[in-house]
């Protein structure tokens, strides 16, 4: 409405217009109540969703902690069967490796053992094997001599024709973070143990939700006068929760995450997996760069026991380390660790948890520490392999952090054997020649593989002289020339075509000429020479193969036909290419090492070739098995042509090249070949009984002249090794049907009659023996005896 000019304003009009004081006052109240109601909705909605986060990243890191472990690689086990030889002082060398306490009575307690004159008396542990968990046992073992004549179960009293000792663990594959980490759940920790813990950690732990306010308050109260975050009081989740964020700044803030993310611990978790996942995390101690989490792991570092073997006083320091690993150190301050100790034990008398008089008794024992070897990996030429093995068998599982059981098929007795044959047969060879003293180019190398015949197991694996210097794995990784260590295959191609072939002949009596030859390859002329630079006529090829005589050897070869050759080695295991020329049969393809003893595996094993492997299985964390697909074995050769082969190296070792083998201290029985390369750059030997077989080669890796031949060379660290092995005895090779022996004469291959000046019994395959008579010596005499010898 329009107000006229000139009218007055009343009272009553302006109070329509313009709100009261009161009123105003009251709105910018309800203003600010909306507004700090908003806010509160906004910062509580923020903290509901801070908190959530925080709840999921807990439990993520709660859960990613209990899969997060390193991958442990483990020899193959020890079998204890009836009958079998073992000698006293490995059996004992290996349970001491493996952290077996001598005690004078019983065994009572899982890792001991009792030696009572021809009575080994063992308290086997607990293993978890691919095939299932061995639970562990009482036996007595009653030897005769070096075998075992009778094993017992102490606990049931039964009769055992077997059982086994756990394998040695041989390396762990970390992840960036080196940590030995092993899960055990909360009963396999003993009751000591976890009542020393709470004892001294958390007292009220089983009635606080996960904090301890006057904990909390006294540490706040010190943290706030030194401006710094020093005092602790923490209790045990809220210490597992700083163990999740570990690589967070040690300050306020994080005290604050910590506290929050133990109540959640203590909201999603019992108190009982709150505890288990805690004496699987704490922090105890290094060994070299490798942090030790876990009372497993402690207990399995400072006193070589698992867990369940820790007896009260042992539990007690391991907990009092808790608070202060490096200074509670045993090894180390052993002062301050028995302080520690005896502590911890009247902490447990104070709690209820110790009578008095058993405190006493534990706390005049000593600490009881074990000192620990070298933390230097065990065979790293054999760790590499098989770390590489594992990728290519398990692609899916790469073998760091992933908590696998690696089960290798290494035996470690045999592993440290091929070690020390290898390395100081090379030291004395340097001593022995002094042109092979280091020198800036390079020192002597050489390798050593040991294969079981039985099954073509990886029993040792050593690829050169000294990691640190070289971590070039020679057994499998360098390629080399055989050498004269290739011809055995030459006489076998031919054994194999006469026993298939009709028509063809070869056999170990065939006469081989042994005289200048010339020959054309690649387009260029090709003469041979024998290593002596003689020749010696007429030879049979039993004595060409035993003295390694080239040119008889070629001649065999082009006999026999070089693809068949080829064909045949193929068979066996030679992966390698190798071209059609004459000099192959001299052994001028190059190869692996490993390739070779897999050839010669097939020889030993009777013609039957088997995948040469290192891996038995792999389990994961949960026990699943991962079993390799292992090609299965197939006959390549028969078993008379492959007997035939090893009947002729056994007069390799007899009266052949490598007859120094017994000069050398070499007794039994065995079969193998020497190699060496032109201008003696390699040296090589294979041997093998019916049990093991092991190959050497010597020689340098620039590929310079070494000057030795493989019985020079190789061969006396062979011998070494097998005769360190326990390996060898008496026991001759099978000799299978079909094989027939007669008598013949060496110059001309037939039937020896009366008339033949030298007569030698050979051995045939059946249905490839001569047929016909000495007809050479037959006609001789009868000229000889009418005055008309054209002999002349």
């Amino acid at each position: 409405m329009t107000r006229a000019r000139g009218t007055p304003v009343t009272n009553s009009s302006r109070l329509t217009k313009q709100p009261s004081l009161s009123t105003k006052a009251r709105g910018a109240k309800q203003s600010r109540r909306e507004i700090f109601l908003r806010l509160l909705l906004f910062f509580a909605l923020v903290a509901l969703v801070t908190l959530g986060l925080i709840y999921l990243d807990v439990t993520r890191r709660f859960a990613a902690r209990q899969e997060q472990f390193p991958s442990r690689l483990y020899s193959d086990s020890f079998d204890l069967a009836e009958g079998k030889e073992i000698p006293a002082y490995s059996l004992l060398a290996r349970l001491a490796r493996l952290g077996y306490r001598r005690v004078e009575a019983g065994p009572a307690r899982a890792g001991e053992y009792v030696l009572a004159g021809r009575e080994l008396r063992i308290a086997l542990r607990e293993f978890d094997y691919p095939s299932g968990r061995f639970p562990g046992d009482r036996v007595r073992i009653q030897f005769r001599d070096n075998r075992i004549r009778r094993i017992t179960s102490m606990d049931s009293g039964r009769h055992l024709s077997e059982t086994r000792i756990e394998p040695e663990l041989v390396a762990t594959f970390y992840r960036e973070i080196q940590e030995e980490r092993t899960w055990y759940a909360l009963d396999q920790f003993p009751k000591p143990l976890r009542t020393a813990v709470l004892s001294v950690e958390d007292r009220s732990f089983y009635h606080h939700p996960g904090v301890d306010p006057r904990g909390m308050a006294r540490a706040l109260y010190v943290d706030l006068t030194q401006h710094r975050a020093v005092q602790g009081g923490s209790t045990i989740t809220q210490q597992l929760a700083k163990n999740l964020y570990a690589n967070r700044k040690r300050d306020l803030l994080r005290k604050v995450l910590e506290t929050t993310a133990a109540l959640l611990l203590e909201a999603r978790y019992t108190k009982n997996e709150i505890l288990e996942a805690y004496l699987n995390e704490v922090y105890m101690g290094q060994k070299g760069p490798v942090a030790i989490s876990g009372m497993g792991e402690a207990s399995r570092f400072y006193f070589r026991k698992r867990p369940s073997e820790l007896n009260l006083s042992e539990s007690a320091l391991l907990a009092g380390m808790i608070s202060s690993p490096g200074l509670y150190n045993p090894y180390r301050n052993p002062t301050s660790a028995l302080a520690r100790r005896n502590r911890v034990l009247k902490s447990m008398v104070e709690t209820g948890d110790l009578t008095e008089k058993v405190y006493l008794a534990a706390k005049s024992s000593d600490l009881g520490v074990t000192r620990q070897r070298s933390v230097n990996y065990r065979a790293p030429y054999l760790v590499d392999f098989l770390e590489e093995e594992v990728r290519r068998v398990f692609p899916d599982s790469p073998p760091s952090g992933t908590g696998l059981s690696i089960f290798s098929t290494v035996d470690p007795d045999l592993q440290e054997q091929a070690e020390e044959s290898l390395g100081t047969g090379l030291d004395r060879l340097e001593r022995s020649f002094s042109v092979l003293r280091k020198n800036p180019r390079g020192s002597l190398q050489g390798a050593l593989v040991a294969l079981r015949v039985s099954d073509g197991t990886i029993l040792a694996l050593v690829g050169g002289r000294d990691y640190r210097v070289s971590q070039f794995n020679r057994t499998y990784q360098a390629r080399r020339q055989p050498g004269s260590l290739f011809k055995p295959f030459v006489y076998l191609a031919g054994f194999d075509r006469a026993q298939y072939e009709p028509g063809f002949s070869f056999t170990a009596a065939t006469p081989l000429d042994d005289s200048p030859l010339e020959l054309v390859s690649g387009g260029k002329p090709y003469s041979p020479q024998n290593y002596d630079h003689e020749f010696h006529g007429t030879v049979t090829a039993r004595r060409a193969l035993e003295e390694s005589i080239n040119v008889a050897t070629i001649r065999a070869a082009t006999r026999v036909g070089l693809d068949h050759v080829i064909t045949v080695a193929h068979r066996c295991g030679v992966e390698s290419r190798m071209p059609s020329v004459p000099s192959l049969a001299l052994g001028t393809a190059e190869v692996a090492p490993l390739e070779m003893a897999t050839a010669y595996a097939t020889l030993a094993s009777g013609g039957i070739r088997k995948s040469v492997r290192a891996i038995r299985a792999v389990t994961d964390r949960r026990g699943r098995t991962l079993e390799p697909e292992v090609p299965p074995e197939a006959r390549v050769v028969s078993p008379q042509a492959a007997y035939l082969i090893t009947d002729l190296l056994k007069g390799v070792l007899q009266r052949g090249t490598a007859s120094s083998a017994a000069a050398l201290g070499f007794s039994g029985i065995a079969a193998g070949k020497t190699g060496t390369t032109d201008d003696l750059r390699d040296a090589w030997f294979v041997g093998y009984t019916p049990e093991l077989l092991a190959l050497v080669w010597v020689g340098y890796d620039d590929n310079r002249a070494l000057g030795l031949t493989g019985a020079q060379a190789a061969l006396p660290i062979w011998v070494d090794f097998m005769m360190g092995s326990g390996r060898v005895g008496k026991e001759d090779f099978a000799e299978p049907e079909g094989l027939v022996r007669d008598s013949v004469d060496p110059e001309t291959g037939q039937l020896a009659t009366w008339k033949c000046p030298q007569k030698i019994e050979e051995l045939f395959i059946e249905g490839t023996e001569p047929l016909e008579r000495c007809e050479v010596h037959s006609k001789r005499h009868w000229w000889t005896i009418f005055g008309n010898d054209e002999s002349d």
